[in-house]
């Protein structure tokens, strides 16, 4: 899983508090978003490792 989110910022050139105004939510918010994405990411990644 990537982050796509992040991926979108970049490519729209919009920090983490402008996409947190777009969304209506805070910046916090978004950056728990992501930070819960890493963890995802790892996890999968480590599974993925364990059954190759």
């Amino acid at each position: 899983m990537r982050n796509r989110i992040k991926e979108y910022r970049e490519k729209k050139s919009i920090s983490q508090g402008k996409l947190a105004d777009l969304c209506n939510v805070s910046r916090q918010t978004i950056n728990a978003i992501l930070m819960q994405l890493k963890i995802i990411n790892m996890v999968q990644y480590l599974v993925a490792k364990k059954y190759q």
